[in-house]
């Protein structure tokens, strides 16, 4: 894996969380150290921290953190208990995020199997541990998805790609630019233009500061010339990063990404989604009215001073977009590469994880 162009997000430096702060990032990069989990959450409420994978990563930092803290001479039961109200608050704390419940879960889990055999300074330890592996392991399979999605691209002369998560936004490389580092691991240079939403402006910042950064020319498309970029063919495919994907293939992207990809298979671009294994859900089935139950209107860029605040003027800003299976060429994960259609390979794929 690259250690030299991507910026590294996130590290356990001298028992605290040493973070990057996006809100500040112009020319130079600054550092946070945090040592709570208040610290931490506060980071995430000002923007200073984004980005689900990012985010899902610290919050297991967070919870060792916290749970770092407790009296060690009180019994296992007791830290057991704290643990799970803990995690529990976090989860519903960070709710307008996205969902956190399962990464969270983990954690409980693994200090509910060895609270018997360990002592309460083991079981920190082990939440430590776990918190260190998952941060591994996420950097190991966004890389396999660049070397799986490096076959697909290799020949293109330029992509296109939502600007919603670089390695600023996925802890180290992120699933979108993966293929795009991997590529520059091989001295090939592929130009990145980077569809700008109202809801993904500091993203799209985030991802030209890095491709920039490590010097592979990129292109900021403001939200109305996406369809002239896609017409005169100055990308030969579009790149989009999912969330969750169900059991027919229908997947969970970015707000965006549903006319990104709507553009690019009307005018022949092929739309290629990239997501980790573990977001696919084969017992489910993606509903828009599941997505539109998760409306932001607060912190919708709708809402300013500019909008009427009269009760009869409402905002319709939700978070996500679902792409229909039917318009995505290809799903790439780090188990593998899917081509439509994708409900057969899906099951099959859900069947042989654990």
């Amino acid at each position: 894996m690259p250690t030299s162009q991507t910026i590294k997000l996130i590290e356990w430096v001298d028992d605290s969380l040493r973070i990057v702060d996006q809100s500040s990032l112009r020319e130079r990069v600054h550092y946070l150290n945090i040592y709570s989990l208040k610290e931490l959450l506060h980071a995430i409420r000002a923007d200073r921290l984004r980005g689900r994978a990012t985010i899902e990563i610290a919050i297991a930092f967070g919870l060792y953190l916290e749970m770092s803290e407790f009296d060690e001479n009180r019994s296992a039961d007791d830290f057991m208990a704290y643990l799970e109200r803990t995690a529990h608050s976090l989860a519903v704390s960070l709710s307008d995020r996205g969902s956190f419940s399962a990464v969270l879960g983990r954690f409980v889990h693994r200090a509910d199997r060895i609270r018997h055999a360990s002592s309460i300074a083991g079981i920190k330890q082990s939440l430590l541990n776990e918190a260190n592996h998952g941060y591994s392991d996420h950097m190991i399979r966004c890389w396999r998805i660049g070397e799986i999605g490096f076959d697909l691209i290799r020949n293109k002369r330029s992509l296109l790609t939502l600007g919603d998560t670089g390695s600023l936004g996925s802890a180290r490389f992120g699933i979108p630019l993966a293929p795009v580092y991997q590529a520059a691991e091989q001295k090939i240079v592929l130009p990145v233009f980077i569809y700008e939403t109202c809801q993904t402006v500091q993203a799209t910042r985030l991802m030209a500061f890095e491709l920039a950064r490590a010097g592979i020319p990129c292109t900021i498309v403001s939200e109305g010339a996406v369809a002239a970029v896609l017409s005169q063919h100055r990308a030969d495919a579009v790149i989009i990063s999912a969330d969750r994907i169900d059991s027919k293939g229908n997947c969970a992207v970015a707000l965006g990404g549903h006319g990104l990809a709507l553009m690019a298979r009307a005018l022949g671009t092929p739309v290629y989604v990239m997501a980790r294994a573990s977001a696919i859900e084969t017992s489910c089935q993606l509903a828009e009215e599941y997505w539109v139950d998760h409306i932001n209107v607060a912190n919708s860029p709708a809402r300013s001073k500019d909008v009427p605040s009269s009760a009869r003027v409402s905002i319709f800003a939700p978070r996500f977009d679902i792409i229909p299976e039917g318009i995505v060429d290809a799903i790439v994960t780090d188990e593998g590469i899917l081509n439509y259609p994708f409900a057969e390979e899906l099951q099959r794929l859900g069947a042989t994880r654990p």
